[in-house]
């Protein structure tokens, strides 16, 4: 789960719990829930978001590729949580 950002696109991606089902959200886009392909890899009902492999290194989730019809393994990187303003 968390926020992920893309670079590439200049875009974010959410991922959150919802009602103990994962979706994937994006602000145009909507969302679309996360149906487990294997340990790392899910499937999108939402064409946009099409396959998405979580990615990191000793345990720790880092980033996610998203795969679609138009684009392979594009890397979102992982945002650390915002701090709180004092």
């Amino acid at each position: 789960m968390g926020t992920y950002w893309s670079e590439e696109l200049e875009t974010r991606y959410d991922v959150r719990l919802r009602d103990d089902q994962l979706v994937i959200e994006h602000r145009r886009h909507g969302s679309a829930p996360m149906a487990r392909l294997g340990a790392d890899r899910f499937l999108t009902a939402g064409w946009i978001y099409g396959q998405v492999r979580f990615v990191g290194t000793d345990g720790a989730v880092t980033g996610l590729l998203v795969s679609n019809f138009g684009v392979e393994n594009l890397r979102f990187e992982k945002q650390s949580p915002p701090t709180k303003p004092r």
